[in-house]
């Protein structure tokens, strides 16, 4: 009778260590694509030149900086004819137009394509058409909103305009201080309760409170359709709390962007795919998700928005509760 037992007992032992043994999967090494960064606006005086910064391809494995591609071929097409060839600028790491002036555009309706090539490099192209400006009705700011857990002061902030009734239309609403438009670091995290946009897998659900509130609001009028909007979002106030609980003088600039198709799916899923990253490293639940490109052959993004922006001289204020 032992010996039936021993030989079960090896049987088992070596299928154990079958079961641990280290399994390597060899995951081919795909060919590097160039990467397109680049977004166009009608002129804004404080706004930027337009640019583009082309950078190659990395693995989801390699932790390096991403390296620029300096030599590339750059064409731009407007409205199906050739704009301008860009060339590289060392002081700023973009390519931009020789001939391009300040007041020379985009403006509102301009159809965009980009064409580069580089050495070793698949060519790339990606179009984009600048969206109409969508109007601002109202905007009004009540400095003293709530007060979170902690007594810090959330300013609420409420906005109206009216959707065009002819096209599906995608909107980015954005909070900064003055002179900080086009600094995405600097924009204000922003909170909402509207349905419209927390329902939508971009927006940090409430059960995951690892996340932080979003510094912009994505939202497209699918509910809303050629119909006048009023919403409302809530941004931590700029205040100082020691002796007196006192809000800061500042000057605020909201942007409405009606912001191209492209844009909109390239930075919803740009969110929803960290949102997925986070929660597969604390919990290990999250799903890969591909952050949506229209750029061919390549990746990364060729857009457009339009924007319309009011600017709020608030003054000093001290809080009393």
């Amino acid at each position: 009778m032992n010996k039936p037992s021993n030989v079960l007992f090896i049987a088992l032992l070596f299928a154990f260590q079958s079961c641990t043994k280290e399994i390597v999967i060899d995951i081919p090494e795909k060919a590097p694509s160039l990467v397109i960064e680049s977004v166009l606006l009608p002129f804004d005086l404080n706004g930027p030149q337009l640019g583009v910064k082309i950078f190659e391809s990395i693995s989801v494995f390699d932790t390096s900086a991403n390296k620029s591609i300096t030599n590339a071929n750059v064409l731009i097409y407007r409205n199906g004819q050739l704009f301008d060839t860009l060339f590289y600028d060392n002081s700023t790491d973009h390519f931009y137009p020789f001939g391009y002036g300040p007041f020379q555009g985009p403006v509102a309706g301009d159809h965009f394509r980009l064409e580069a090539t580089a050495p070793g490099f698949p060519a790339v192209a990606a179009e984009t058409t600048i969206p109409e400006k969508v109007l601002l009705d109202t905007v009004t700011i009540d400095r003293i909103g709530f007060f979170d857990e902690s007594g810090s002061v959330y300013s609420k902030l409420s906005v109206s305009f009216s959707d065009p009734s002819d096209e599906d239309n995608f909107y980015e609403l954005v909070v900064s201080a003055i002179g900080e438009e086009y600094k995405p670091k600097a924009f204000r995290s922003l909170k909402t309760y509207e349905t419209f946009i927390i329902n939508e897998p971009h927006y940090p659900p409430e059960t995951r409170i690892d996340l932080k509130n979003p510094s912009r609001l994505l939202f497209n009028d699918k509910t809303f359709a050629g119909q006048h909007v009023e919403m409302s979002c809530y941004f931590s106030a700029n205040q100082r709390m020691g002796g007196e609980h006192v809000l800061n003088a500042e000057i605020l600039a909201v942007h409405l962007r009606n912001v191209s198709p492209e844009y909109y799916h390239f930075q919803t899923t740009l969110l929803h795919s960290s949102y997925n990253r986070q929660a597969d490293i604390l919990y290990g639940l999250g799903e890969p998700l591909n952050v949506a490109s229209n750029v061919e052959s390549g990746y990364g993004l060729f857009a457009s928005f339009n924007k319309d922006r009011v600017y709020l001289d608030l003054d000093t204020l001290t809080v009393r509760r």
